[in-house]
């Protein structure tokens, strides 16, 4: 009885101390540099924004609720909070949330999220914010985002065609995947992919985003504190060595 009643206890406070949305970043890998498309249509466009009139801020965002996809002008900023200066394009191919099976995706490190600025002559653009959200039916089940604006002083020519790259980080890519690993792979396959976004210097448009799957493996670099600490163990060993082979020498002396 009284394990039970134990189990019950640790089960309610695991429960409790979860949070049922995971929090994560979103980090522009400039290594993977420009990512070719064929043009709106033809890549798997989930976003799609203008500054309207004569402005040059613009959002919008896409999310997935009540067995369809909604649609609005109300973007997200990387500092926290909402902007609503629109406009989100709501034409054939032009915003709507994508499935990991359509995408080909099946695991939490090859997303990518590409930004393809159409800006005039290939002029400067910043993302002022940037949200990615899965959704399993009609339910956020992660979501992650950018901690800070990113300027682009020059941009990609075309819509659709070349775009910047974004990811999510280790950590957080490591938090998705334990949520895919508790899903059958068919439920993976009907994920879908949601986004919002806010851009300003935004003169020409519209800027896209789309979603792709990063293909082939890259090398894993340590992060500095990863190498802080790998380089105080191997300095750490070496005292130890060292004082080691003092015992031994004055060991020997002694005798």
């Amino acid at each position: 009885m009284k394990g039970s009643l134990l189990g019950l206890f640790l089960a309610v406070a695991t429960c409790l101390g979860t949070p049922s949305i995971a929090s994560a970043d979103l980090i522009f890998d400039f290594s993977l540099g420009g990512v070719a498309g064929s043009g709106l249509g033809n890549v798997f466009t989930i976003l799609t924004m203008q500054s309207p009139g004569s402005g040059s801020v613009e959002s919008g965002s896409v999310q997935h609720a009540g067995g369809g996809d909604v649609k609005s002008d109300v973007g997200v900023l990387a500092g926290g909070g909402t902007t609503n200066v629109g406009s989100v394009k709501t034409g054939a191919a032009q915003t709507l949330t994508r499935t990991f099976g359509e995408t080909g995706i099946t695991k939490a490190s090859q997303i990518a999220i590409v930004f393809n600025a159409n800006e005039p002559s290939g002029n400067s653009v910043t993302l002022t914010g940037l949200q990615l959200s899965i959704f399993n039916g009609n339910t956020d089940i992660f979501d992650a985002h950018l901690a800070t604006s990113v300027d682009f002083a020059t941009t990609f020519t075309g819509t659709g065609k070349e775009g910047f790259v974004f990811r999510l980080d280790s950590p957080e890519t490591a938090a998705l995947q334990m949520i895919l690993d508790g899903l059958t792979p068919a439920a993976i396959t009907e994920l879908r992919i949601a986004l919002s976004a806010s851009a300003s210097d935004a003169t020409g448009g519209p800027e896209t985003f789309n979603v792709g799957a990063i293909t082939g493996q890259v090398a894993a670099v340590p992060e500095p504190a990863t190498l802080f600490l790998l380089g105080s163990g191997l300095v750490g060993l070496g005292a130890w060595s060292r004082q080691r082979r003092v015992r031994r020498s004055d060991g020997r002396s002694g005798g």
